[in-house]
Order: C-alpha cells, then sequence, then structure tokens
C-alpha cells in the first residue's frame, strides 16, 4: 500500500507541474485536481476490479464532458495498469479517442506530447511496484515455507530423539534381563551345586574341627544364594516394560478388538507394573467369558500425583456373577496393598477403574 500511495505522490507532482508551467493555475484546474485526488482515494482503497472499472469509466466520461480532467488521467489511469485484461486497455485508448476533440480545443500538440510521456511514468511506476510487491509477497511466502520447514524438521528430530531414547531403554531392560538369566543359570547352579556338596560333606565329615569351618562356609554360600537371588529378581523386576508387556497380553487376546491409550513415564515402580498387568490380564478374561462385547478400550494414565487404569468394553448385557471370585478378589487385594481404590462394574457390560497413588 505505501508503495502505491508514493507512486501517486510522484504522478500528481509531475502532473501538477506540468499543468502549471502550461497554464494559470484558476478554480477550475484545482475543481478538477480535488476531483481527480478524490477517485484516486477511492481507487487505493477499492479492492474490487468492477469497482475500479465503474470509477475510471466515470472519470473517462468526465473528460468528455471537461476536457480540463485529462490533466489527471495518467494518474488515474495507474491503475488501469495493474489489471490484466484486454478492456483495460480498450478504456485507455477510448480515453484518448472520445476526449481528443475536446481536449484539442484547449491544449496544443506540444503540450500533449508532454502528458503522453506522463502516461508512460504512470505505466513503468505501476509495472515497477507490481512486481516489487510480487517479490515481497513471494519472500513472504518463502519465509514462512522455510518457518513451518524448519518446525518440521524440529519436530523430526524430536521424534528422532524420543525414539533413540526408547531404543535405548528397551535395549537396557533387554541387556538387564540378559544378565540376570546368565546369573540364574551360570552362577546360581554353580553355588547350588557347591552347596550341595558341602551338605555332603558335612553329613560324612566326622572331624569336628573341620564341621565347623565347613559350617561357616555353608553358611556364607547361603548367605551368597540369597543375595545373588535378590540381584536377579530386581534385574528382572526392572527389566520389564509395561508398555510392551501390556502389548503383548493383547496381541495374544482374540476375542475382540482392543484399542489402548498409554500415557506413563518409565519410570513406573514395579509392585504397580505388576499389578497393572495382572489386573489387565484378569479384566480380559473375565470380558471373554461373560461379555458380548466386540471392543475393548484400555487407557493407562500417569498423572503427578496418581496413576489409574481404566478398561471398558462396549457389551450391552449384565454380568451374572455370585459374588467376587477369586481373581477379583486378587485385584482387590493388591490395589488396596498400594492404597488405591478399584471400582468394577458389570451392569452395562465390563469396567474396571483403577486409581493408585505415588
Amino acid at each position: 500500500m505505501s508503495e502505491r500511495i508514493q507512486d501517486q505522490c510522484m504522478l500528481f507532482t509531475a502532473a501538477i507541474v506540468i499543468a502549471a508551467s502550461s497554464r494559470v493555475v484558476d478554480q477550475t484546474l484545482v475543481v478538477t485536481w480535488l476531483v481527480a485526488l478524490t477517485v484516486d482515494a477511492l481507487l487505493l482503497v477499492t479492492t474490487k476490479v468492477h469497482a475500479k472499472l465503474t470509477l475510471m469509466i466515470l472519470y473517462i466520461l468526465a473528460c468528455v464532458v471537461q476536457p480540463e480532467f485529462f490533466i489527471w488521467l495518467p494518474v488515474i489511469l495507474y491503475w488501469a495498469f495493474e489489471i490484466d485484461g484486454v478492456p483495460i486497455y480498450i478504456m485507455t485508448g477510448m480515453a484518448v479517442i472520445i476526449s481528443y476533440e475536446n481536449i484539442t480545443q484547449n491544449l496544443t500538440t506540444q503540450k500533449l506530447v508532454i502528458y503522453l510521456p506522463l502516461l508512460c511514468l504512470s505505466y513503468l511506476l505501476e509495472q515497477r511496484t507490481t512486481k516489487v510487491l510480487q517479490l515481497e509477497e513471494a519472500y513472504k511466502k518463502l519465509r514462512d515455507t522455510s518457518v513451518e520447514y524448519n518446525e518440521a524438521l524440529k519436530q523430526r528430530n524430536r521424534e528422532l530423539l524420543a525414539k533413540q531414547d526408547n531404543e535405548i531403554y528397551v535395549a537396557t531392560l533387554l541387556e538387564r534381563n540378559r544378565i540376570a538369566r546368565e546369573i540364574h543359570d551360570n552362577v546360581g547352579h554353580m553355588l547350588t551345586g557347591s552347596i550341595l556338596l558341602l551338605g555332603a560333606l558335612l553329613a560324612v565329615n566326622q572331624d569336628d574341627k573341620m564341621k565347623e569351618g565347613l559350617s561357616n562356609l555353608k553358611a556364607n554360600l547361603d548367605h551368597a544364594m540369597n543375595g545373588m537371588r535378590e540381584s536377579v529378581h530386581d534385574l528382572h523386576d526392572e527389566s520389564i516394560d509395561l508398555k510392551m508387556a501390556v502389548l503383548k497380553i493383547i496381541e495374544e487376546f482374540t476375542f475382540c478388538e482392543i484399542n489402548l491409550d498409554y500415557d506413563m513415564s518409565k519410570e513406573v515402580p514395579k509392585e504397580i507394573k505388576y499389578s497393572m498387568i495382572a489386573i489387565v490380564k484378569e479384566a480380559l478374561v473375565n470380558v471373554a467369558k461373560h461379555s458380548n462385547a466386540t471392543k475393548v478400550h484400555i487407557i493407562m494414565r500417569e498423572h503427578p500425583g496418581i496413576f489409574q487404569l481404566l478398561i471398558q468394553d462396549n457389551g450391552t448385557k449384565e454380568f451374572h456373577v455370585s459374588g467376587d471370585g477369586m481373581g477379583t478378589t486378587n485385584m482387590k487385594e493388591r490395589i488396596e496393598k498400594l492404597r488405591g481404590t478399584i471400582s468394577i462394574e458389570r451392569d452395562q457390560g465390563y469396567r474396571i477403574f483403577v486409581s493408585i497413588p505415588k
């Protein structure tokens, strides 16, 4: 918009200079200038092509009635040059032809030659400004596209980093599981064999002096065996990935479709892991035994203060279960030990809602 205004100021200045040099400035010149300025302002703020064409045609007709308006015609036709199409050039030709007879009555050929460069200047200014505006628009689009590409690249980098972190996490769990298995299969068996052999030696030993030493050795081996078992169990517990475990259960469940909505961190206490895995297993068993559902929705969420588990199917019939079975009792006992709450509904399908504090 500012570039267009600058062009108009330049054209009006040039027209005023030409008009002042070719005639005496009188009231008619001032009136035509004010009319042209008003029409130009309307053309500046108007965005519809038909409205611009109407204003320019009206101004051309004014040139026919009052040839003095022709002085400002190059300024008005500036807006015609920005519109593509044959009618614009026809209109320009009509402006010259229709006004020629009346114009020549007041303007000499020499003066007309002066105004033609002004018309050319109007055309050149419009074309230059149009190119500048097109370049600015192309630059803005390129800038916006670059910003979008950068954001997409950053998002992709974040996804890759998250994927790498997850792969490292899974690899760590698998390595812990492997180490636990190796310790159990190799060191555990060696310790068990040594303890059994030492027990046999104690049974056949008749020397009281050696008996005390063998007993102490057996006690140390028993202590080492218990410590190793605890370490193996801890490694195994830490190697369990809750999401992978639930996905494996879902993969093995063939009764109906299951949708999983999982939003929990990797640092979930092992007691909660085991409880949720057991509840998911038991709930799916109950769905397969008692429900007519075609879909099950499992939601596992971690909030700032609690863990939540929701299992719900789209069944329509009521469960007919007399009292709590062993599986339901075990679920409630697990949650009570974790100081959580569990809600089980069977009136419309099957629904379990579990909340466990951190």
